[in-house]
């Protein structure tokens, strides 16, 4: 009697895929600011309703990306923006200290000071 084993392998992931994973939580604390900022100082251009908001869209993602790569380099910013005090080490289970969290949590006040200082 003859069987056929099919091995099923999985692909390897992008090299990509861990850099974008880790931006994802500093994307996010810096977007909503930087969106604020850029309206707050762009209304007064009339820029209109088409060109306002894709040179919002654009400076948002720009100043996002600008942000994490500077945050992604010193060490000193890396836990006040959800990052790793140290790249992961692969196969490791370490989980986020007290430390980084509360980092994390004087990030978001900042930026919810920062916007309703905008507003008013």
């Amino acid at each position: 009697m003859c069987t056929i084993r099919i091995r099923f392998c999985a692909p390897e992931p992008h090299p990509w895929l861990s850099y974008l994973s880790a931006g994802v939580y500093p994307f996010y604390l810096v977007h909503q600011t930087l969106i604020l900022l850029l309206a707050y100082y762009l209304a007064p251009l009339s820029l209109g309703p088409a060109l306002e908001p894709i040179v919002v869209i654009v400076a948002t993602f720009g100043g996002c990306l600008v942000i994490y790569e500077i945050a992604r380099r010193l060490s000193v910013l890396r836990p006040l923006f959800g990052l790793r005090s140290r790249p992961p080490i692969i196969g490791s289970t370490r989980s986020y200290g007290w430390g980084q969290r509360v980092a994390g949590g004087l990030v978001a006040v900042v930026i919810l000071l920062t916007g309703f200082e905008i507003l008013l």
